[in-house]
């Protein structure tokens, strides 16, 4: 990782640390592991705010049939709105 600064009204491009990794496996700075995807991590719970955007998968009409397994009835009201 490099930041750039000034000295001496010149643009210096300095290393902060050196870095490699993966999304998919493993994040790692100056030879110290941040995250590797087997680390365990809470449980993510969403956010209960009453302020949502109107594209806020909570508000799809077919959710709460989602959420009981009806899928068929899901695919015919989806097939509905598409026509």
């Amino acid at each position: 990782m490099y930041k750039y600064k000034e000295v001496d009204e010149e643009i210096v491009k300095a290393e902060v640390c050196k870095g490699f990794g993966s999304w998919l496996s493993h994040l790692v700075f100056d030879n110290e592991v941040y995250w590797k995807i087997t680390d365990a991590v809470e449980q993510w719970t969403p956010c209960k705010s009453k302020y949502k955007l109107p594209s806020d998968t909570t508000l799809r009409p077919e959710r709460e049939l989602i959420d009981n397994k009806k899928i068929n009835e899901v695919q015919d009201m989806l097939n509905k709105s598409a026509a």
